[in-house]
């Protein structure tokens, strides 16, 4: 049997690094921004599953002039990898008295770390922190055993306030598209539904900031994993283009039979698996950008996908899911948890 321990003697580009090992997978969290997970390394084949865009982590010591307005802090930090949505999911909006983050504040806020378990046979670090702009108190908790090519995440979120809130509640797990573009790799989801709606439509020319190219036309219905492009042909979304494609797009996808997702590559024999409770995540945003978004801050640049597990759609911000009903409320001093499980396949 092996073991497994935590390492937080290490800082890069100004952030402290809380790093979780065992034989088989390496994880690397950013407690000082968003407690992301930055990496998440499957050790036998030497990759890394996360995403690292082309704006890379920004330095903590030397920050950067911001591109997009004070709600857009996720946009302007954004370096990949695996965040934590809430309360606000997709685009910036306005809320009882208050203008949310994109992604929401959990994302951008510190969080504060304890060792709860330093292995040798189970490793525990718990990351809170208390939002801002709205009031709660949030707790992830990564565990991961020595004996196993899996981490635990629970979650759980406090309202501190003295009234019901809303919220919109979820995980914006990225993949590097240099990976998975690269040899069989397939996309499996149990869902039946695909709905479009890609926001702005741009071609490669313009400059507008947000500009994308898109493959999938807009307002769509379709069964997964198949959609009809904009040109009239068939795209399965279940496997990804190769690296001349240029697009930029994002779906929805819903009802799920199970909640989970896997990314698999059976020639190799390799892949990573996503799993938690559909009643309370019923839907999938799926974006990919294939380096078909243009205008602050990808420029043309980017080549990965995003897959988010979520309580609610579209990705135009809590205002909007409240006014199509699908949003989530929680009472005043109402406690809420969730559980996911990231493995090797």
């Amino acid at each position: 049997m092996g073991s497994v321990y935590v390492d937080d003697d290490y800082t890069y580009k100004g952030y402290r690094l809380v790093i979780v090992e065992n034989d088989y997978i390496k994880i690397v969290i950013l407690p000082e921004k968003g407690a992301d997970i930055y990496q998440f390394i499957d050790k036998k084949h030497n990759a890394d599953y996360l995403w690292k865009t082309p704006m890379g982590l920004r330095s903590q010591v030397k920050p950067v002039p911001a591109g997009y307005g004070a709600e857009s802090q996720f946009a302007n930090t954004y370096e990949g990898g695996w965040q934590m949505v809430f309360p606000n999911g997709g685009a910036a909006c306005f809320y009882k008295g208050v203008n949310l983050e994109m992604c929401g504040d959990a994302a951008v806020e510190p969080w504060k770390y304890r060792i709860a378990d330093p292995g040798p046979d189970m490793a525990r670090v718990v990351f809170e922190t208390t939002t801002h702009r709205l009031p709660y108190r949030l707790q992830r908790v990564i565990r991961v055993a020595a004996d196993k090519p899996c981490m635990q995440l629970d979650e759980t979120i406090l309202n501190l306030g003295r009234e019901k809130l809303d919220y919109v509640w979820g995980q914006h797990v990225s993949f590097d598209g240099a990976l998975i573009r690269k040899g069989n790799w397939r996309l499996d989801i149990p869902c039946k539904k695909l709905y479009t709606n890609t926001g702005s439509q741009g071609a490669p020319k313009q400059t507008t900031p947000g500009a994308r190219k898109n493959r999938l036309p807009q307002n769509g219905e379709f069964t997964w994993p198949h959609a009809t492009g904009n040109d009239g042909q068939i795209i399965d979304l279940s496997v990804f283009p190769d690296a001349e494609v240029c697009a930029c797009d994002i779906a929805y996808l819903h009802e799920l039979s199970q909640g989970t997702f896997s990314l698999i590559n059976e020639e190799k024999n390799q892949g990573f698996q996503l799993t938690w409770n559909h009643e309370q995540f019923p839907y999938i945003w799926y974006f990919q950008n294939f380096n078909g978004s243009f205008g602050y801050p990808w420029y043309g640049r980017g080549n990965g996908i995003v897959l988010e597990p979520i309580t609610s759609f579209p990705a135009l911000g809590l205002t909007e899911s409240i006014n199509r009903n699908n949003h989530r409320v929680i009472q005043a001093g109402e406690k809420i948890t969730a559980s996911f499980s990231a493995q090797l396949l």
